[in-house]
C-alpha cells in the first residue's frame, strides 16, 4: 500500500515490484529485472515481521532462500527493491488529519555489528539528532513526503491522526523513502521522547481534535544516545533466562529502557528476548551524551551480553 501510494504521489522511493506468491521461483525465474534492480536488490515481507522483514542478501545465492524464507513470515506477500545507498534517518511526526509536525530526526543502527556488519536487527543502537541534516532539509522532507501523504488520505476520507514514520536514505543527491510506520519507532522513540519539554499528552489529544497547529511543542537542545544491549546470538538463537545485574548502579540521570525482559518467582530481572534493554544517556553535546550512554551501559552484566560500541562514532571521528 504504502509503495503504491508514494508512486502515486510522486514521492521519492525505490523502484519495486510485488510479489504475491513464489510460482515465479517454482518456474526457476527470479521475479525482477536485474537490469533495473542490479544483483542484489533489497528482499521485504509486505507485512509486519516486528522489524526483522528486511534482508540485504550478500551474494546470488543468497537471494532464493531468503525469498522464501519471507514467504514463509505469512500471506502479505514480498516487496523487491533496488538497493539504495546513502545514511538512513528516522523522522517521525505528529499528525491531526490535515498537517503533520515534525519531531528531532534520529539515526538508527540496523545492523548487529560494528561498522554496519552482519544481519539486520530491530534496532541495535540510536542517537538525535544527526547532525548532517539541517533545518531546510527537514522542512523539504515535510513538504514533499510527510505532508503530500497526509493530503491524500483526508482526501481519500481516511484521515490519519496518530505518529508518521518516515524511514529515510540520504546521500549528497536525493532523499528517498524507504518505509512508512503509523506509530512510534523502537529504539528512535528511546532518544527522541527525552527530548520533549511540552506534556506528551497535550500533543497527542491536539492531534486528535484537530488543533495541532496551535499546540505549542518544544524540544530540549542537547542530544540524545541510545545504546542497546541484546542477547548473545541475537538475531539469530539465542537464550534467555539469565540474571540482569548492575541496573541500581546506573547515574540517575540516565534511562534504561527495558525490553526482552522479566521478573522471575524470585523477584529477579532475568533476559526474556532478544534485544535487552537500551540505556539512553542525555547531553548538551552527542560528545558528553554517547561518554555516559557508554559509561553506564557497560555497568550492566548478563550472560551473552553484547553491544555495538560505535553508536554515534561517526558524528565525533
Amino acid at each position: 500500500f504504502s509503495k503504491s501510494l508514494m508512486v502515486s504521489l510522486n514521492i521519492p522511493t525505490a523502484p519495486y515490484v510485488y510479489c504475491s506468491n513464489m510460482k515465479p521461483l517454482y518456474r526457476g525465474n527470479l521475479p525482477y529485472d536485474a537490469e533495473i534492480f542490479g544483483d542484489l536488490p533489497v528482499l521485504k515481507y509486505s507485512g509486519l515481521a516486528k522489524g526483522k522483514g528486511v534482508y540485504l542478501p550478500n551474494s546470488k545465492a543468497d537471494i532464493s532462500p531468503i525469498i522464501t524464507n519471507l514467504f514463509n513470515l505469512g500471506d502479505d506477500g514480498i516487496i523487491i527493491e533496488k538497493r539504495l545507498s546513502g545514511t538512513e534517518v528516522s523522522l517521525l511526526a505528529f499528525c491531526n488529519g490535515k498537517e503533520a509536525i515534525l519531531m528531532p530526526q534520529a539515526q538508527d543502527y540496523k545492523r548487529i555489528y560494528d561498522g554496519d556488519n552482519g544481519p539486520n536487527t530491530g534496532g541495535m543502537g540510536v542517537y538525535s539528532p544527526p547532525g548532517f541534516i539541517h533545518a531546510n532539509a527537514m522542512s523539504d522532507i515535510s513538504s514533499t513526503i510527510h505532508q503530500p501523504v497526509i493530503n491524500i488520505m483526508a482526501k481519500n476520507g481516511n484521515p490519519f491522526k496518530g505518529i508518521l514514520y518516515a524511514g529515510l536514505m540520504i546521500n549528497d543527491k536525493k532523499t528517498n523513502v524507504l518505509e512508512f510506520n503509523c506509530r512510534f519507532g523502537d529504539p528512535e522513540t528511546q532518544v527522541t521522547l527525552p527530548q520533549l519539554n511540552t506534556d506528551l499528552l497535550s500533543i497527542l489529544k491536539s492531534c486528535i481534535d484537530g488543533r495541532l497547529g496551535q499546540q505549542r511543542i518544544e524540544w530540549h537542545k542537547g542530544a540524545v544516545v541510545g545504546v542497546v544491549l541484546a542477547s548473545g546470538g541475537y538475531p539469530n538463537k539465542y537464550k534467555v533466562g539469565f540474571e540482569i545485574s548492575g541496573l541500581s548502579d546506573v547515574d540517575n540521570d540516565v534511562l534504561v529502557f527495558h525490553a526482552g525482559t522479566k521478573i522471575d518467582k524470585n523477584g529477579k530481572i532475568i533476559t526474556n528476548g532478544g534485544r535487552v534493554l537500551t540505556v539512553v544517556a542525555q547531553a548538551q553535546t552527542l560528545v558528553k551524551a554517547r561518554e555516559k550512554a557508554y559509561k553506564n551501559a557497560v555497568r550492566i552484566h548478563f550472560e551473552g551480553n553484547h553491544f555495538r560500541t560505535d553508536i554515534a562514532l561517526r558524528e565525533i571521528t
